[in-house]
């Protein structure tokens, strides 16, 4: 839990530093999470929501801090145990543009702290919250703008997570990638 915490004062720091920067876009999204963990049988998905603060450091390049945390986690049932699996994503991108005449079309990469946890409810009473290591982890895309400020992108986050060490269950570290379809909106500040 404390991770958490760290994670959300190293964003924030990273962040403040973007507000001295002229030609800021802030940008809010949601969308759906489709997991590609290791070993699964079948994809679930999860709602996240997430911020961005980016500046264009030239004409077709944007770098900035990212934010995104899981308000619908990812979540199986077998054998009677639910599991339900939270992604918080503390980050940094690169987008690289290419003008267009309607819309903005882009590519983009990036690098980030992975959180989380795993609950487990069900089975004879069992109800257990474990928390997963941090983890950086990369991600790339593709994605377009437009002039009114709503914007789509397409990202894969490559992961690979652990359970904290605990009592219940014997961990080792596991793919926990997944691909993110995103709608948003964007606004600059000059």
């Amino acid at each position: 839990m404390h991770s958490r915490y760290l994670a959300i004062l190293v964003f924030l720091f990273l962040s403040s530093g973007l507000f001295a920067q002229t030609n800021l876009s802030i940008g809010l999204h949601s969308g759906i999470l489709v997991s590609a963990f290791e070993d699964q049988d079948e994809s679930y998905t999860a709602i996240p929501v997430g911020v961005y603060f980016g500046t264009a450091v030239s004409d077709n390049v944007e770098i900035g801090a990212e934010a995104s945390i899981a308000v619908k986690p990812f979540e199986e049932e077998v054998g009677g145990i639910t599991t339900s699996i939270s992604q918080t994503i503390i980050g940094l991108y690169t987008r690289f543009y290419f003008p267009a005449a309607s819309f903005t079309p882009y590519i983009r990469a990036g690098a980030g702290y992975y959180l989380g946890s795993a609950k487990f409810e069900g089975g004879g009473g069992l109800n257990a919250e474990i928390d997963f290591k941090g983890a950086l982890g990369f991600n790339v895309g593709a994605g377009f703008g437009t002039s009114s400020g709503l914007y789509a992108e397409f990202i894969y986050h490559i992961v690979e997570r652990e359970l904290e060490k605990n009592d219940f269950f014997i961990s080792e570290p596991g793919g926990a990638s997944n691909w993110g379809a995103y709608v948003g909106f964007a606004f600059s500040i000059n």
